[in-house]
């Protein structure tokens, strides 16, 4: 290759890779303000502008069973278990439809049990505390639903609330 070959090809790369990045910016910019993915996520810029991190978020799990009945599930449990723990921290960071149904999905395979009025993941639990006795296992779930909420500071009152980000019903 000429010189004149290699001062073409490194002019194209300082044009470039500036040329990526701001696409890559833009992409993740539009799609954490239109849709509901942290600003935390997808290459994260704008991340230090907001308390809307993945790991601030609350999560809210329930499960239906065949009965009609309404179950909370003990995310804490949902998050330490390594089967579920993927999928929960996909769907706290960007709930879409898919991503509620994979959690569900990954649920509907897990162990769960039920300790007071309670769903756990068992894999979960168990990491937590290994003196736990062998509660009831929990019958196949009908629906479940995960809402996600973002933290808010107010400024002028310096307290913090939760706004809804996503809820989803999902039939795994």
């Amino acid at each position: 290759m000429t010189s004149s070959g290699h001062g073409r090809r490194d002019r194209w790369l300082a044009l470039a890779v500036p040329l990526v990045l701001v696409a890559v910016a833009v992409t993740q910019v539009v799609t954490a303000s239109t849709q509901e993915l942290t600003p935390w996520r997808g290459a994260g810029f704008g991340m230090f502008s907001t308390l809307d991190g993945h790991s601030l978020r609350v999560v809210r799990l329930t499960i239906e069973d065949d009965a009609g009945r309404s179950w909370p599930v003990d995310v804490t449990s949902v998050e330490d278990a390594p089967d579920t723990h993927a999928r929960f921290v996909e769907a706290r960071a960007f709930p879409t439809e898919r991503r509620a149904g994979a959690l569900a999905s990954s649920l509907a395979d897990a162990d769960l049990v039920v300790v007071g009025d309670t769903v756990h993941v068992a894999d979960g639990l168990a990491a937590r505390d290994e003196d736990v006795a062998v509660p009831a296992l929990f019958d196949e779930a009908r629906t479940v639903t995960l809402e996600v909420y973002r933290l808010e500071l107010d400024q002028p009152s310096g307290r913090v609330t939760r706004h809804e980000v996503a809820a989803r019903t999902v039939t795994p």
